[in-house]
């Protein structure tokens, strides 16, 4: 072998061998996960997204770092040691008597009195509002995976209903081809069935892709899981729509709001923590010389501010503005979540309405043709070609009626959203 094969070859074993031995084994490129072998539901794609999301771990993260820096605040600044030398020509420079001396000097800082305590209280003011950030990415989280997930059912739903039309234009043209070819039936026939079944050919392709865009939208939030088949209900559940209520709920469960709360309580806090600036700093120290062991010496010493040459004043008037600002934000906060409320519900309300009075006046009533369709053909009143209309009239009313469904489930995932909490059981 040549010497500088062998050599690359060693290098190669010593840099694989040195990353094992630091702990720093290469580290595989994530994969999607297959779909599950059953149909995925709601609950099911929900607990995938909370536990895959990037953007909620991140918050979750923030949460955490707040809390360390609140338990931080409530500890007194570290004990340090200080190791000091000196020499000279002579014994003016040390303590001792002797032209040099070595001491130990402990100190112990406890800042102004107070400070630490309404610093810890910022502190917590500061995870409060964190954990409420959690609370509202895990509703938008919720919101989207929901809106996604009835997006990618309505669409699967709608595949079927293509398939069957297409289906259903096959068997036209089928029949229609061959009563014009036994000289049954007009050209006319013919060619409205083959027009019929190029529109459905299309329809399906058109289907297919919505299917296609409806799976990219759910499995990106569900990476690296995806999604396959899905189940579940397109039914509308009963959900409390009192305005009243459902703002004094979102005000109470809202992460918005109660960050913005959060917000305005730190600010006042803070106030008294700059305040607190101006107190006395107690210190300790306690110094031993190393050279004459029988030395040593520990005292208390207090810092007074005095004279405050302006930038106390100042700081303090920012806190102060500070908390206007905090509670112009929360104001305009509880201003947006009132609107959305009220938006949403209207939303959710019309949806709701259009999708019973396109039930009760379409769907239904295509139906009862349908049944009448047929019972007048079995009993030779009515062509074929009628049924099959019956038959394409109540699929392309179901379709409506799925599409309506949806924007229902999409106005109740942002009404359930701008209150911050699900308004209905599991059965969703």
């Amino acid at each position: 072998m040549p010497r500088s094969s062998l050599l690359t070859g060693l290098a190669c074993i010593w840099i694989a061998t040195s990353r094992l031995a630091w702990g720093e084994a290469p580290t595989p490129a994530s994969a999607p996960t297959p779909p599950p072998a059953s149909p995925m539901t709601l609950p099911q794609a929900l607990q995938a997204a909370e536990t895959n999301s990037p953007t909620l771990r991140a918050a979750q993260f923030q949460s955490k770092e707040a809390w360390e820096s609140y338990l931080s605040a409530q500890h007194i600044p570290p004990l340090t040691l200080t190791i000091g030398a000196l020499t000279g020509s002579n014994t003016i420079v040390t303590t001792n008597g002797l032209s040099y001396d070595v001491n130990v000097q402990l100190q112990q800082e406890f800042g102004p009195i107070n400070n630490q305590a309404w610093q810890a209280r910022v502190a917590q003011r500061a995870w409060e509002a964190a954990e409420a950030n959690v609370v509202e990415t895990r509703a938008t989280l919720v919101q989207n995976v929901k809106d996604a997930f009835y997006g990618l059912l309505v669409a699967q739903e709608n595949r079927t209903l293509a398939k069957e039309t297409l289906d259903l234009a096959n068997d036209i043209y089928e029949k229609s081809k061959k009563r014009y070819d036994a000289g049954a039936g007009p050209r006319m026939d013919l060619v409205s069935a083959q027009i019929q079944l190029a529109s459905s050919q299309q329809a399906m392709l058109t289907a297919q892709s919505a299917v296609n865009q409806a799976h990219i939208t759910l499995d990106g939030l569900l990476a690296p899981q995806t999604s396959g088949e899905l189940e579940g209900s397109m039914v509308l559940p009963d959900v409390p729509t009192d305005l009243d209520k459902l703002t004094r709920l979102a005000h109470d469960t809202r992460g918005l709001m109660r960050s913005a709360q959060a917000n305005v309580q730190q600010a006042l806090d803070q106030v008294h923590q700059v305040g607190s600036l101006r107190n006395p700093s107690p210190s300790f120290f306690f110094d031993y010389d190393l050279v004459n062991t029988s030395l040593y010496s520990y005292g208390l010493n207090i810092s007074i501010p005095i004279v405050d040459w302006g930038q106390l004043r100042h700081q303090i008037r920012n806190a102060r503005e500070t908390v206007g600002e905090k509670r112009a934000n929360l104001e305009q906060t509880t201003i947006n979540i009132d609107g959305a409320v009220a938006a949403a519900l209207d939303n959710y309300r019309t949806a709701l309405q259009n999708a019973s009075t396109f039930q009760t006046q379409v769907l239904e009533p295509s139906e009862t043709l349908m049944k009448m369709t047929q019972a007048g053909f079995d009993k030779g009143a009515l062509t074929y070609l009628q049924v099959l209309t019956a038959e394409q009239t109540l699929k392309g009313a179901r379709a409506q009626y799925e599409s309506l469904l949806q924007s229902g489930h999409q106005a109740l995932d942002a009404l359930e959203a701008s209150v911050g909490t699900t308004l209905e059981g599991d059965h969703r």
